[in-house]
């Protein structure tokens, strides 16, 4: 179960869009949505002052709409850069997932939140779902790795598509079926959660993209080196040229 997901919010709808996602993934009846929001430190003591009172005012608005729908909130209001604040708060606040909102084509870079978004998929040390436009969740496509990433990777994306009545398709670079593809859909079977299979020759962003296309998928899922290394060029290239969301795990160390 996702019983912790960190909202990063900056006071634009667009982020605010991750809100609903959020409360439909969490664990229903004891999970928290943690929302955030990072001051940026600028001179002048009573601006300061003033920026914190605005933005306790309008955490204070999100937990009430949340609250109406019966969803646990915690709130963290903190100073600092914003992404650097957002992966300490994931380690300090036992996050499993953070949930951020992007903007299509080229979500992680643009944005009022966007501008933020790539450091925080490099440096952040729990899973990152990377929302782009505004479509339901209801196909996500796993580009499966060696073991036991491709497992860290499947129960991240079973409790992210399980709660949103998502099927789930695996994609497996050469020509058969390896040990940790079964382990991956008896995961999936576990849950409930219907899968089907689809096998490459190679795995690369233009793959990747042409097998979502294929099969239809919302959300693309696959992990990538430890955080606070270079994403990669995969990663970078789904980033750029990918409309989808992006569900993106951590290699352990």
């Amino acid at each position: 179960m996702i019983d912790r997901i960190l909202v990063p919010l900056d006071g634009s709808k667009r982020a605010e869009s991750a809100l609903g996602p959020a409360a439909a993934i969490v664990r229903p009846g004891g999970g928290t949505v943690v929302v955030f929001h990072a001051l940026t430190p600028l001179a002048g003591r009573r601006f300061v002052r003033s920026e914190r009172d605005r933005a306790a005012s309008y955490l204070s608005g999100i937990v009430r709409r949340l609250d109406a729908r019966g969803i646990r909130v915690e709130t963290r209001l903190v100073r600092g850069e914003a992404s650097g604040q957002i992966a300490r708060t994931a380690r300090e606040a036992r996050i499993d997932l953070v949930l951020l909102s992007g903007r299509g084509l080229g979500g992680a870079l643009t944005g009022p939140l966007g501008s933020v978004a790539e450091r925080v998929l490099e440096t952040c040390p729990v899973p990152v779902l990377l929302l782009r436009g505004t479509g339901r969740i209801r196909r996500v496509l796993v580009a499966l790795d060696e073991a036991p990433e491709s497992l860290r990777v499947m129960a991240m994306v079973g409790e992210t598509a399980r709660p949103l009545h998502a099927k789930v398709a695996l994609l497996q670079r050469g020509g058969r079926k390896e040990p940790a593809l079964a382990r991956a859909v008896d995961v999936l079977a576990r849950l409930g959660i219907p899968s089907r299979i689809y096998l490459r020759s190679r795995r690369s962003p233009g793959t990747i993209e042409e097998v979502a296309g294929e099969v239809g998928a919302d959300l693309v899922a696959l992990s990538t080196v430890p955080a606070g290394e270079a994403l990669g060029g995969e990663v970078e290239e789904l980033l750029r040229h990918s409309e989808r969301p992006l569900l993106l795990v951590r290699r352990a160390v």
